[in-house]
């Protein structure tokens, strides 16, 4: 789609994200999984802090398109409990996926500091009952 047929909101999300890591200042790590290391960055434009996850891509059995419309989805996504994609592009065989930073963390750094010790599995299915 041409950028002249974008509603306003997409022009202006493409003007605060940059398409390119040098739009970003990139700090320390602040989590990791198999594939991917989010660290805390900042929008060199706007000062803004961020969460950027970096996917390794050729350690994936994905092709581009697979992870095209993966990440189109997440950015579809609107909910309050989901943590929403700003930004998504490609360096090199690494994927930058940009995020809202939250001062509490991850989830699961939310959950290991409030149940160090887990918690019984009808705890869970309660507040899973609740939540629907």
């Amino acid at each position: 789609m041409p950028e002249s047929d974008l509603s306003p909101e997409c022009k202006a999300d493409l003007a605060a994200y940059p398409c390119s890591a040098d739009g970003y200042d990139v700090f320390e790590e602040i989590g990791a999984g198999g594939y991917a290391k989010v660290y805390r960055g900042r929008v060199i434009a706007t000062g803004e802090l961020v969460a950027i996850k970096i996917v390794k891509l050729d350690y994936l059995a994905l092709n581009f398109e697979d992870v095209r419309k993966e990440i189109s989805i997440a950015k579809s996504l609107r909910h309050p409990d989901i943590c929403p994609v700003l930004r998504a592009f490609n360096v090199d065989q690494d994927l930058y996926i940009v995020m809202p930073l939250y001062a509490a963390g991850s989830c699961s750094t939310i959950m290991k500091q409030l149940f160090p010790i887990g918690f019984k599995d009808d705890v869970f299915d309660v507040c899973f009952l609740l939540s629907i």
